[in-house]
């Protein structure tokens, strides 16, 4: 009668293999090695390329709503101050928005487009 009890603890331990089987990392196929391919020789002379001349655009304008105020307003002026300093091709504005209206101006724009 000994095998009866021994049934449930083989059925634990397959149970437990096949589990421990579907955690393995899978094997990684290994690529076939690539057979280099022979390069012919073009005899083409090299063509210099000639600088076009490019017109200067106009710098992009961005405009930054904020909504803080007090010193944070003025930290924040000083730091589109700067970025404009540095980025001449950009300029941003900032615009003081104020924190009641900020949420519904920005999904107007966003509906909008802008």
């Amino acid at each position: 009668m000994r095998i009866p009890k021994l049934l449930p603890l083989l059925a634990v331990f397959a149970m437990l293999a096949g589990v421990l089987a579907a955690c393995a990392p899978s094997a990684t196929p290994t690529a076939a090695p690539v057979e280099p391919t022979a390069v012919s020789e073009a005899t083409q002379a090299p063509v210099a390329e000639q600088p076009t001349a490019v017109p200067p655009a106009e710098p992009v304008k961005l405009t930054f709503w904020f909504n803080w105020e007090g010193t944070n307003a003025d930290v924040m002026k000083d730091l589109v101050n700067r970025f404009n300093e540095q980025n001449p091709d950009i300029v941003v504005e900032p615009v003081f928005q104020p924190y009641a209206d900020i949420m519904t101006l920005y999904q107007t724009a966003i509906v909008g487009g802008t």
